[in-house]
């Protein structure tokens, strides 16, 4: 009886034993470090006669096309293939046996057809084809990835839809990326979507979609981040984002919108980011959006801030306006916002703006950033009414940090231009037209950083600086005319300090000239000096020369005689039989001078 069921046993475990083994067969893999795989495949291209792999393997992003290395940032081994025709590829990949990478990135090569046993022996957690012309995959051809496959990414390539995807293999994806490619319609009567349930991210941009039907990601209960960007959507309608309950991000920018409206009835509840840019939009109206922190709605047609009709629960905190057609701003304009308590930041760059009501940002005063470049801004302070004469459109904003006004028409920064900024540390107002600032423009303002460069500014009044010097980290006043012949050096001089301990400095125009200048006057200074001591020393040799000159003028004659005759004698050979007494007195009176510049 023991022996049955000792036999039994043996049994249970061959046929156990034979499980694993079709198990591992079947499903299992090996971890082979990059050495061994790149062993791997310089054998495959010696049996096939290639110059150099299809493929390589790597452990670190140092051999990625330059669109492509930015994307890359984990460490552990991944497989590239760029710049190779399909066969090759094939069957370097299939002389691996289950390998587990981190990535397999395919780009820049021929792979118009991917076959069905192309990821055979290979077992990525991300798979990326791009730039490769791909437009058909073979039936299977992601049965044996599908399970560890996380990351699909087919930007740039010739898919015209969903359908070459469709397989119940990619069910555990959670990021799908078809950027730029040829698909121009989201069905959801064939269920497209359908196979992605576990899909976060999305991305569609640079497309041709021009038709996204109601209903078309109502699968998508756990999507995050949506990207329709660079399509042909030309409207909205309130069942199309249906099931896209927990949608955070949506990039719409680059469509051709030109009237949005997000209302109560759509399910974007959590969205955080939308981003409208480069539309045709004139109006834009987001009802009760509790959670959107950023609207993005730059280069459209929007006349007023006030078209932006923000309704409810408005807890918006970064608003972009840039490059539109907004002319003036007034308070009416800003007053919808005045629920976004949590707006810090708004930006209006780049529009016609002329005109800004002196109260106009008093909805707005918990604003941290406020950017106004590229306008038509003359003044900071215009006229509020005849009782109260000029006031700053800045007076209500008491805790900005930092104000960008470059590129715009300011002349002048007066006394109170900026007087309530009190928490003020960055100010740009390069390239404007300013010839004046008040000595008082910056005083109790903690700047540090200040550019004023491509101005008109001949000079600056003394102690301008004086409260943001301990603070000041960044100066840029270059591009300026100064006038550097001036009774006033401090400003070089005040630069010259900061430049110590500045990050990034410009020169005043001027400080070179002073340079040049102080050490011209050195140079004269030691010249002078020079020339007068010598005279001092040439006033003393006459002097000396005179005194001598009085004791000679005292000898008695015999001296005088012999003092000559010497002088003749060295005279001698240059003198012929013929010596007149002409020569004779000339004689003498080359004496004398010899005597004084010896005595010299």
């Amino acid at each position: 009886m023991s022996i049955r069921n000792n036999l039994r046993f043996f049994q249970v475990l061959l046929i156990l034993l034979a499980f694993l083994l079709e198990y591992y067969a079947a499903y299992g893999t090996e971890v082979l470090s990059c050495t061994e795989i790149n062993d791997v495949f310089t054998k495959v291209a010696k049996e096939n006669d290639l110059a150099f792999p299809a493929c390589q393997c790597y452990y670190n992003p140092e051999f990625f096309p330059d669109y492509l290395s930015s994307q890359v940032s984990t460490p552990s081994p991944w497989i590239g293939c760029g710049r190779q025709k399909m066969p090759h590829v094939f069957k370097t990949l299939s002389a691996l046996n289950k390998t587990e990478i981190s990535k397999l990135w395919i780009w820049d090569s021929l792979i118009n057809i991917v076959p069905a046993k192309m990821f055979l022996q290979v077992r990525p957690i991300t798979l990326s084809i791009q730039h490769s012309g791909v437009s058909v995959f073979r039936p299977s051809a992601f049965e044996k990835i599908g399970s560890n496959l996380k990351v699909l990414e087919l930007r740039h390539n010739l898919l015209k839809s969903f359908e070459p995807l469709m397989s119940d293999h990619l069910r555990n994806l959670s990021v799908l990326d078809l950027a730029e490619n040829k698909i121009s319609k989201v069905f959801i009567g064939k269920g497209q979507l359908a196979f992605f349930p576990e899909l976060e991210t999305l991305v569609l941009n640079d497309n041709r979609l021009s038709l996204i039907e109601d209903g078309a990601f109502d699968c998508l209960k756990n999507l995050r981040i949506l990207n329709l960007a660079g399509n042909n959507l030309t409207s909205v309608k309130s069942e199309m984002f249906d099931g896209l309950e927990s949608l955070e991000e949506l990039y719409l920018q680059n469509n051709n919108f030109v009237n949005f409206r997000l209302t109560n009835r759509m399910p974007l509840r959590n969205l955080k980011i939308l981003n409208l840019e480069s539309n045709k939009l004139s109006v834009i109206v987001l009802e009760r959006m509790a959670m959107l922190e950023k609207l993005v709605l730059s280069k459209n047609n929007i006349a007023s801030i006030k078209d932006v009709e923000v309704v409810d629960n408005c807890n918006l905190k970064m608003l972009t306006l840039d490059h539109n057609t907004i002319k003036q701003i007034r308070q009416v304009d800003l007053a919808q916002l005045q629920q976004c308590k949590s707006l810090e930041v708004l930006s209006v760059a780049g529009n016609m703006v002329k005109y800004i009501e002196p109260n106009a940002f008093k909805p707005l005063n918990n604003l941290k950033i406020l950017s106004l470049d590229n306008n038509e801004i003359t003044a900071i302070s215009t006229l509020s009414n005849i009782t109260t004469g000029n006031c700053s459109f800045l007076y209500p904003l008491t805790v900005l940090e930092n104000l960008y006004l470059s590129n715009n028409e300011i002349t002048k920064i007066s006394k109170n231009d900026l007087i309530t900024l009190k928490s003020l540390k960055v100010l740009d107002l390069d390239s404007n037209q300013i010839q004046e600032v008040s000595p008082e423009a910056l005083r109790n303002l903690s700047l540090s950083s200040l550019y004023l460069a491509n101005n008109r500014l001949s000079n600056l009044p003394k102690g301008l600086f004086d409260s943001a010097a301990m603070y000041i980290e960044r100066i840029d006043l270059s591009g300026n005319p100064w006038h550097c012949i001036s009774n006033e050096k401090w400003l070089p001089l005040w630069a010259e300090k900061i430049i110590d301990h500045t990050l990034r400095s410009s020169l005043v125009g001027c400080i070179k000239s002073v340079e040049k200048s102080e050490a011209h006057n050195s140079m004269i200074t030691v010249i002078a000096g020079g020339l007068a001591v010598v005279s001092l020393l040439s006033l003393f040799a006459i002097a000396f020369l005179y005194f001598e000159d009085g004791r000679r003028m005292k000898h008695v004659p015999s001296d005088l005689l012999l003092l000559v005759s010497d002088v003749d004698d060295a005279r001698q050979p240059l003198n012929d039989e013929t010596t007149t007494e002409k020569d004779t007195s000339l004689s003498s009176n080359t004496a004398k001078k010899r005597v004084t510049f010896d005595g010299v």
